[in-house]
């Protein structure tokens, strides 16, 4: 699955074509079934990711020599905090059983 299907969830099958246009402020990356548009913000260092059914993402765009890179700006609550809050209670939780276990087998209450 590619990165575009992944991320946004559009599932592109088949030949896939890429198109510049609007003075090269846009992308089009389309197939037969899906369209997802990414609008450059020059002024804000961002983009605008739009797909067929009305969802819009807002991405982050940096200049690196000549080349744009476009990345995903990750919401902290949802892409960050939550994963590592889980980590970290999975963790603690299974340091509690190996610590009762432990002490079980030792002799303890």
């Amino acid at each position: 699955m590619n990165t575009i299907a992944t991320e946004f969830e559009v599932d592109f099958s088949g030949d896939i074509k890429i198109e510049k246009y609007h003075n090269n402020r846009a992308i089009k990356i389309s197939d037969k079934n899906h369209r997802v548009i990414i609008r450059i913000n020059r002024k804000s260092n961002s983009a605008t990711l739009a797909v067929r059914d009305g969802r819009t993402y807002v991405l982050a765009a940096k200049k690196s020599d000549d080349d744009l890179l476009i990345s995903k700006i990750g919401e902290f609550r949802r892409d960050i905090a939550l994963p590592v809050m889980q980590a970290r209670i999975t963790h603690n939780l299974l340091s509690l059983a190996f610590s009762i276990v432990m002490a079980r087998k030792m002799g303890g209450a």
